[in-house]
């Protein structure tokens, strides 16, 4: 065959992509995509949520994972928050707020 039916990946199509949220690969296309096709992983890659299918959702504010202050992560759906000068001393559970020594709108003062 050319390529696999969506949701399956590998050399023979024979292997699934991760199941999450009501059944769905990888939770459904609002959660995340499955690297499918012929040399695909099978691996989801997810937005705004984390975990193998996708199914745990990253903290956020204002729609924004880990309102864009930090990296949401894979395993846990924890947010790691940024901290460095360039992109500013986050804190909390969704990296909302500024750590008690950075002050200013980006927390990097």
């Amino acid at each position: 065959c050319d390529d696999c039916v969506s949701s399956r990946y590998g050399p023979s199509c024979s292997s699934l992509c991760p199941v999450g949220l009501l059944g769905l690969p990888c939770s459904g296309s609002d959660h995340g995509t499955c690297d499918s096709g012929l040399s695909g992983t099978g691996q989801c890659v997810c937005t705004g949520y984390a975990g193998s299918a996708c199914s745990l959702e990253c903290p956020s504010t204002n729609n924004q994972s880990c309102s864009s202050h930090g990296t949401c992560v894979v395993n846990t759906g924890l947010c790691s928050c940024y901290s460095s000068a360039a992109l500013g001393y986050w804190t909390g559970t969704a990296c909302a707020q500024c750590l008690s020594y950075a002050v200013g709108p980006g927390c990097n003062l």
